[in-house]
Formats: structure tokens, sequence, C-alpha cells
């Protein structure tokens, strides 16, 4: 019997070779699980325009959040003639930077992380760092990542308007590992996550730490029994030259018309 570290390495590693989509703009029929798929009306050209999805049960469960529902991520495009997503690329905007959304369904008539109208914005934050552990064991050969909430910096919530309901803002920072490394498969995916070991060395370290500045949009569907989290970020580090590098602001108005232009409304 399989161990739940190596059934989130299966999840992962199939959702990465062959759980992508095309995204035709159009909302989705809801999943099996009565979750309506959110469909991603604008995709900055920046970006591989298909979704990777992922169920996400069993890593949440198995970082001890009681949450059940999928993910639905981009990688960004390559530049320059690359062939992998700028995402590995140290010297990109794009580095580190994540874009998608979580819909976490309802379990016995209970909302994840909502009460009383109110959001936890920790509990929010609890299941990308999940997704961030996973990420980097399962395609980064990591085998003991760490990603933890920056608490020198402020977790801010505030009340939005998004996908046309009341929903919420959270922004935040965490500390994690880069997922480019010594450890980086070479063979046996596709070339988009292909990362030679020349697109990261002496520029900034295997595995080194940064901090990660996350946004979420989050708002429930009482229609579809579920919460809606679409999440972005940016990454902050010093290079290996010392160049300090910060990128959200380069790429927050980008993101942040895509996040607000994904509808889970049908």
């Amino acid at each position: 019997m399989k161990s739940k570290s190596q059934i989130i390495i299966l999840l992962s590693t199939l959702a990465l070779i062959s759980g992508c989509k095309k995204d035709d703009g159009n909302p989705a029929a809801p999943a099996a699980e009565g979750l309506a798929e959110p469909a991603f009306r604008y995709v900055s050209a920046n970006w591989f325009n298909q979704v990777f999805t992922l169920p996400m049960d069993n890593i949440w469960q198995y970082y001890g959040i009681a949450a059940k529902g999928q993910n639905y991520y981009f990688l960004s495009n390559p530049t320059q003639a690359r062939t992998y997503s700028d995402r590995f690329n140290p010297q990109s905007n794009y580095f580190q930077s994540w874009f998608g959304a979580y819909t976490i369904e309802d379990a016995n008539n209970t909302t994840y992380a909502l009460s009383n109208n109110s959001i936890n914005a920790q509990a929010i934050l609890q299941l990308s760092i999940a997704d961030q552990k996973a990420w980097l064991i399962s395609f980064a050969g990591m085998s003991n990542p760490s990603v933890s909430i920056d608490t020198s910096v402020a977790v801010n919530v505030s009340q939005v308007q998004v996908d046309g309901r009341s929903g919420w803002k959270i922004t935040g920072s965490l500390i994690s590992n880069v997922d480019v490394g010594a450890n980086n498969p070479q063979s046996n995916r596709p070339p988009l996550l292909l990362i030679p070991p020349s697109a990261w060395q002496g520029i900034v370290g295997s595995y080194a730490m940064v901090k990660l500045e996350v946004v979420s949009y989050v708002w429930y569907t009482p229609e579809n029994k579920e919460l809606n989290v679409v999440y972005y970020n940016g990454v902050e580090f010093d290079d290996l030259s010392a160049a300090h590098h910060r990128t959200l602001p380069l790429i927050s108005a980008e993101l942040d018309s895509m996040a607000l232009h994904v509808t889970v409304r049908k």
C-alpha cells in the first residue's frame, strides 16, 4: 500500500503530465462532486493558456486540513527562445509566480474557513502552504521542504466585490524554498517543466529560501455549495550577486485583472 507521501507524489506527477486542458473561456459543467469549474475569462499572453487541474483532497488532508476540492493553476510562458516556463527563470518577473484557483466543497453543511460571514485568513493561507509543500516534494525533488507564514508581514483582509458577489481580498507573505535545485528531474516531463541547471545556477542557490508575496480573492457561491479562492503571488529575494528582486509590484496589475475575470457562475 502506498504511503500518503507517495500518493501525493503520484497525484501531482499525473497532474503535471496529463492533467491540463485548454480553457475555452466558457463556464464548465459542474464536476462530479457538485462543484462548478471556474472559467478563466482573461489569461494574459504572458501565461501558458492551458489550465492544469489537480484534486487536492489527499494533499490537504495529509497536512491536516479538513478540506476537499480542486486546484486549477497556470504556468507562465517561456521567453527568449527558452522552452521552460519563466517560473523557473530567476531573471524573470514571473520567477516562482503562481496563478490559479481552488474550489472547496462544503462538508456537512459547513463551509471551510467561513463562519458567520467572516473569513479565516490563516486557514486560506494554509491551503497554499500545503499545496506548495506538495509541489516542492513531487515536482522539485525535495524531501523536506520548508513553507510557512512570514510573521513579520501583516495578513490583511478587506471586503471586495468578486464574480458579482461580496467576498474578501487577503494579502500576506510566505517563506518558502524555490523549486529550482539540484534534484530537479531532467527527463520524462514536458519541455515547459524541464529545468536545465543553467537556468538557475550562479543566480540563486539550490532550493534557496525566498519570500512569496501572496494575494487571494475569496468568495462563497451557495448555488454550488463551494468556497472559491483565486490566488497569485510574486517573489522577493536576493540573488547570488546580492541584487534584490521584488516582482509583485511589476506583475500585480496583470494578475489582478486575470483574477477579477475568473467566474464560477453558471
